[in-house]
């Protein structure tokens, strides 16, 4: 009688493990499910955009408006605007804080325009009669975009583009700014009194970013 008794007690003990078990898996699994549709995102301050532009972008005087834009974006996360200024070059920029579905939960990360607020900021004092500059905000993030554009028929005109693009690097490099990433299209066309002529380059579309321009033998 007292091993029946002994033998029920341990299978109620066995039970209550078992149920123990389930509750702790359960909590498991619900926790996951949570994290997966909310995850893991960090709230950013004024404080947090100063370091990133310290830190990220090795601007040393800087001020961040208090107050930043919050936009909705085409997947209904929130993204949120910081207005900066990089006070010693006088140039205002933006840092984003952008919400997005990452591989397995929403996650967020900090994104900014500063090399083509830069580009912007000086781009009227630019040469443009053999290249264009595209600057746009972006529909999305609200950031600043800058493209550099132009078209050539031949190989002098390509040269010449490259050329141009190289006196662009160096008027930047001069003001202190030597590293930015701006990128460029340089879109073939083919002479209009003959579509079908054979080009004496290979009629490519090239592209690249302002400091990394290669010559002209490289590109062939």
């Amino acid at each position: 009688m007292k091993i029946l008794r002994t033998k029920q007690i341990i299978e109620n003990k066995n039970v209550q493990h078992l149920k123990f078990v389930q509750y702790i898996l359960t909590l498991c699994f619900l926790l996951f499910v949570v994290v997966g549709i909310t995850g893991c995102t960090k709230e950013y301050t004024a404080d947090d955009i100063k370091s990133y532009a310290k830190e990220t972008l090795s601007i040393r005087r800087v001020t961040v408006d208090i107050i930043p834009h919050e936009y909705k974006d085409e997947d209904g996360y929130t993204d949120i605007l910081w207005t900066v200024k990089d006070k010693k070059n006088n140039i205002t920029f933006h840092v984003l804080d952008n919400t997005f579905y990452g591989v397995e939960s929403v996650t967020n990360m900090l994104l900014d325009d500063y090399d083509d607020c830069v580009f912007a900021a000086y781009a009227d004092k630019l040469p443009s009669n053999i290249l264009s500059y595209e600057i746009t905000e972006n529909d999305q993030t609200h950031l600043t975009n800058v493209e550099i554009v132009a078209d050539y028929t031949n190989e002098t005109e390509l040269n010449a583009c490259l050329c141009a693009l190289q006196d662009v690097y160096t008027f930047y490099e001069e003001k202190g700014f030597d590293d930015l990433v701006i990128g460029y299209t340089l879109h073939y066309q083919p002479p209009e009194n003959n579509m079908d002529a054979e080009p004496d380059t290979e009629g490519k579309e090239y592209t690249g970013i302002l400091s990394d321009i290669p010559t002209l033998s490289e590109f062939k």
